[in-house]
């Protein structure tokens, strides 16, 4: 930190503004639903903190077709650093009590090293995303299919969980995947999911009957740092996989394409390839309880509750 004399007045104005006030925060660990990759944030008890602070307060009404609601920002105002978003594999972050509510950090900015204090720009935790926010690891381990997509049956494919299909992806729900990732990894958007049947279907498994519904739907599967023959490999997995275990039907012919995301600054282009594909599949209310037991058991997360280390869900994709 600078100890420069621009830096000492603008700290001595920022603790004469703040006159004591401080926040608190609590860090929170990353979890995947290991069957479908699903998000969540779990409580890390004893990661309780306050820190010494200058806050200002926005609140601004915010509407859309489906919620009316307010959306606040805090700036954070402290002589110490709180996030780097530069970093590789973020698990873990700063949730900010204040007033009642969670904020977490969206950015920084306007920090200048000479000047000794930073400023950090929090949004708050809106209502539709505050079941994503866990006290304890039993909350998350109860946790039951989210997605009513394809995807978890593609994330199972990325697991290696079928005898005859052992190899490893790392493959990640659209918008949900890792901070900072680096390649190689796949990412998976469906869209136009429409029903192929007028009625949903019982089916009867180990004494226990699920709900499910013959749908249709686009899937397209978006590569990075895949050459063409590992993308190659990668699409005649997928089709033996269906053709064998008839989880998904393929009723479209998927070919590979090169896309483009380029670097204007250095004339490069990443490499970056799609696919396409429509399919079949049976939309399930719930995974079986066998299959939900057999994922489970394939995969572990370490989180520290109070120095001591125990053993909770995690997708290690």
């Amino acid at each position: 930190m600078s100890d420069s004399p621009y830096a000492n007045i603008l700290r001595n104005g920022v603790d004469f503004l703040k006159d004591g006030q401080t926040i608190s925060f609590t860090t929170y660990k990353r979890a995947v639903l290991p069957f479908e990759g699903f998000v969540y944030w779990i409580k890390l008890h004893g990661g309780e903190k306050s820190i010494e602070s200058m806050i200002h307060k926005t609140d601004e009404l915010y509407q859309e077709e489906d919620s009316f609601r307010n959306e606040s920002t805090i700036l954070i105002t402290t002589r110490e650093s709180l996030f780097n978003f530069s970093q590789d594999g973020i698990d873990e972050i700063k949730v900010f009590n204040y007033q009642d509510s969670l904020y977490v950090l969206r950015k920084t900015g306007e920090n200048a090293d000479q000047s000794g204090i930073y400023h950090n720009i929090a949004h708050i935790v809106e209502p539709q995303m505050q079941n994503t926010f866990l006290d304890t690891e039993d909350d998350f381990r109860n946790r039951n299919m989210q997605f009513s997509s394809s995807v978890p049956l593609f994330i199972m494919f990325s697991m290696g969980l079928f005898d005859l299909f052992q190899d490893h992806y790392d493959m990640y729900p659209g918008w949900l995947t890792p901070y900072n990732k680096k390649p190689p990894y796949i990412s998976i958007n469906v869209s136009d999911t429409e029903a192929l049947s007028s009625a949903t279907a019982y089916e009867t498994v180990d004494g226990n009957t699920y709900i499910g519904k013959l749908v249709t739907e686009k899937v397209t599967f978006t590569l990075y740092g895949y050459d063409n023959e590992q993308t190659m490999i990668f699409l005649s997995n997928l089709e033996k996989w269906s053709m064998v275990y008839n989880y998904v039907g393929f009723m479209s012919s998927p070919a590979i394409v090169d896309e483009i995301h380029s670097k204007v600054e250095t004339g490069t282009v990443a490499l970056k390839k799609t696919i396409e594909v429509d399919i079949s599949y049976i939309q399930m209310a719930k995974l079986s309880e066998a299959l939900k037991e057999k994922i489970i058991s394939t995969v572990l997360m370490k989180f520290n509750f109070n120095n001591e280390v125990k053993n909770v869900l995690r997708c290690e994709r």
